[in-house]
């Protein structure tokens, strides 16, 4: 007896189900991790952080602030200088 092919979309489906439930036990996994990222868990930093420098941290996270050379982020480097001087 021949093995009939499943149809594109359902395997699409199956993988994206398969997807969703990994990434919600990775999430809930995380969940009991300590929330470095959250500015409310601030370590050995200043106990209060300032609005400006929060809002300042998010922008930047999403455009890879690694100021290692001015080739890889010749934006946030000149920022930084001057924010130093």
């Amino acid at each position: 007896m021949a093995k009939t092919a499943k149809h594109p979309s359902a395997c699409c489906w199956n993988t994206f189900a398969i997807m969703c439930t990994e990434t919600n036990t990775l999430s809930a996994a995380l969940k009991r991790s300590v929330p470095f990222f959250n500015p409310c868990y601030l370590g050995h930093l200043i106990p209060d952080a300032l609005l400006p420098g929060l809002l300042a941290q998010l922008i930047a996270t999403l455009y890879n602030p690694n100021n290692i050379t001015p080739e890889s982020a010749p934006v946030t480097l000149r920022s930084e200088l001057e924010a130093g001087l």
